[in-house]
């Protein structure tokens, strides 16, 4: 996540400030998004299981369980971004990894 933050900041990929907003509040609130190990499209399979949380889907580690992203965005107090045209591709191009 903090890859992917890096890399969206410089401003070039598209992505609007919101989701790197949304991405930096999950990392500072301790909100860890469940990522497999292995997946069928490589690196893409893991940038879009950091992205999951953000449409209120899948579950994430939160204050040392696991729960369903929503709860956790409740939790921290965190809205969830709404999700523009250009971000659904730069959440996943994998260029973090």
């Amino acid at each position: 996540m903090a890859a992917a933050i890096a890399n969206y900041s410089h401003g070039y990929s598209g992505i609007s400030p919101v989701i790197v907003t949304a991405l930096l509040a999950m990392l500072n609130n301790g909100i860890t998004p469940q990522v497999p190990e292995q997946g069928s499209v490589g690196y893409l399979t893991h940038m879009a299981h950091i992205a999951l949380p953000l449409l209120g889907v899948g579950e994430v580690e939160y204050q040392g369980q696991l729960k369903p992203a929503t709860e956790a965005f409740q939790r921290a107090e965190i809205q969830l971004p709404e999700i523009g045209p250009k971000d659904g591709l730069s959440l996943v191009n994998g260029t973090p990894v």
